[in-house]
């Protein structure tokens, strides 16, 4: 009686023992649970913010690259119109030299033909005093030959000094033009070379726009400096 008492306690203990642990067991998978659950919620909730985050910064990113797109435009447009400008101003410059040309040649064929009438009438008179005068003033008149061909000789001397000056000047111009055409070509190379080693689109776009703003007044002073050497060269002319 007394074992059989004995081995019911020890039943009963041992079955207590096992529905404590499972207790303890099930109180474990619920904190568990119940973790895995805030850990869950919380995770949600940062992705949430970081695709918040993530959307904020590509619309800002959009933003800001029309906002670059729009300006690129305008300055190119704002380039665009200067070199029409230019353009407009070579042409007018063109025309003038043309004009000027015109009026010169024209001129200088008046010239001639007054020159032409007055040696007819010098010579005219030459003839008509040698027929008139005695003999005995041939020196006279030898003399005055030799001093309308000395001023002759200064004349055509003075008019080869202005051809070489003018050739000069044409050389000098041609230099110049060659060594403008390095200087853009090289601005051109060192372009590329500062645009290859940028793979940022917004900082491209940036470099792109400064670079032709940069380019566009490189040309313009070239320009400028051609039509400078050109009127200087036709008031020489003239």
């Amino acid at each position: 009686m007394m074992a059989s008492e004995k081995a019911h306690d020890e039943i009963e203990r041992l079955r207590q023992e096992q529905e404590d642990e499972l207790l303890k067991l099930k109180m474990q998978l619920l904190f568990q649970a119940n973790s895995a659950n805030e850990e869950a919620t919380k995770l949600r909730e940062e992705l949430a913010r970081q695709r918040e985050e993530e959307e904020i910064r590509r619309k800002e990113e959009a933003q800001e690259l029309a906002r670059l797109r729009l300006e690129t435009l305008m300055q190119q447009q704002e380039i665009d119109t200067r070199i029409e400008q230019d353009k407009q101003k070579k042409l007018e410059a063109q025309r003038l030299r043309e004009r000027l040309e015109a009026e010169k040649q024209a001129q200088q064929e008046k010239e001639a033909a007054m020159r032409s009438q007055e040696n007819e009438e010098l010579a005219a008179l030459k003839i008509a005093s040698m027929l008139s005068r005695p003999t005995s003033k041939q020196e006279e008149q030898d003399k005055e030959d030799r001093t309308l061909q000395q001023e002759a000789e200064h004349l055509k001397q003075a008019a080869l000094a202005i051809q070489k000056d003018q050739a000069r000047m044409k050389i000098q111009a041609i230099c110049l033009k060659h060594v403008a055409r390095k200087r853009l070509s090289k601005l051109e190379e060192a372009q590329s070379a500062a645009m290859a080693s940028i793979h940022n689109e917004e900082q491209r776009l940036r470099l792109k726009a400064e670079q032709q703003k940069e380019l566009a007044l490189a040309k313009l002073k070239t320009m400028m400096d051609d039509e400078a050497r050109a009127r200087e060269q036709e008031l020489k002319e003239l």
